[in-house]
């Protein structure tokens, strides 16, 4: 190859190499309080004996890095922006973002271009074992005691939605937190929210052994496929086929089975340490 080719060649490989090099920013609107989705450094202080136990500062979590590895397939660069659910539009009015998540159609945001679905939660009804309820079907809920997650009545089906319609005992709750402490000091109450969230909680209260943590988790609901709503539709189509890359290199399964496991692990340990605690 003469000094000429030699040249353009290094040129072409340069180009080639840009994407990754000088990627685009691209900001994303994570909900808050959805670990082990999306986990905030802040979120591990209280509790830093148990895992997961050094979180960056950027976040982690299982729909956390399904974004940030599915912009990286395709040249960008994730730049995590944390917003508040209960007034989301005022939200994003006041911090400019590219995209959303979780979301789907039903919460009613204008100009969004929205991704294939790149994460499922599994929405369920959890009850004390104090209280003797037995729920089996949404129907059961009636007349119930019933704190539900932020817009639950947008996402989980019109029997839900009629059901507690007419419910002067209902509340929805925008922070996972506040549900725990109901959860733990009100027997007669049903929490709604996604069971790995739940338990992600629970194993707080498990290793503090505090309150009621003895619980039955009932899937009432199909799971709620999400997706990330963009404001462009390139980056969404950009996303689409990062995720399409992610999904087939296998890391997508990766992801999952990591949380999955670091869910597990996390119960484990706060049984361990209350075991311990009580035969000393």
């Amino acid at each position: 190859m003469n000094k000429t080719g030699l040249i353009l060649s290094s040129f072409a490989l340069g180009l080639s190499l840009v994407p990754a090099l000088f990627s685009d920013d691209v900001k994303i609107g994570f909900g808050t309080q959805l670990p082990p989705y999306v986990i905030r450094e802040s979120e591990t202080f209280q509790n830093k004996e148990l895992p997961p136990y050094l979180i960056p500062e950027s976040g982690a979590g299982m729909e956390f890095e399904i974004v940030d590895k599915a912009l990286a397939e395709a040249g960008h660069k994730l730049v995590p922006v944390f917003l508040r659910q209960e007034n989301i539009k005022e939200e994003i009015k006041a911090n400019p973002v590219d995209g959303l998540c979780p979301c789907d159609e039903n919460m009613g945001i204008e100009k969004t271009f929205f991704s294939n679905s790149h994460i499922s939660y599994q929405n369920a009804a959890m009850v004390s074992k104090k209280s003797n309820f037995k729920i089996s079907s949404v129907s059961d809920l009636e007349g119930k005691k019933i704190f539900a997650f932020q817009n639950a009545k947008l996402y989980l089906g019109e029997d839900f939605k009629k059901i507690v319609g007419s419910n002067t005992e209902y509340q929805e709750i925008p922070l996972r937190g506040r549900h725990m402490g109901i959860a733990m000091n009100t027997p007669d109450a049903v929490i709604i929210m996604d069971k790995n969230i739940f338990e992600y909680y629970l194993a707080q209260y498990i290793f503090l052994d505090t309150g009621n943590c003895e619980f039955t988790v009932s899937e009432i609901f199909p799971e709620n496929d999400y997706k990330v709503a963009f404001f462009n539709e390139k980056l969404r189509d950009d996303f689409n086929g990062g995720l399409a890359k992610l999904k087939k290199s296998g890391k997508y399964g990766n992801i999952l089975e990591k949380y999955k496991n670091l869910l597990q692990k996390r119960i484990e340990v706060a049984k361990e340490k209350k075991m311990k605690t009580s035969i000393f």
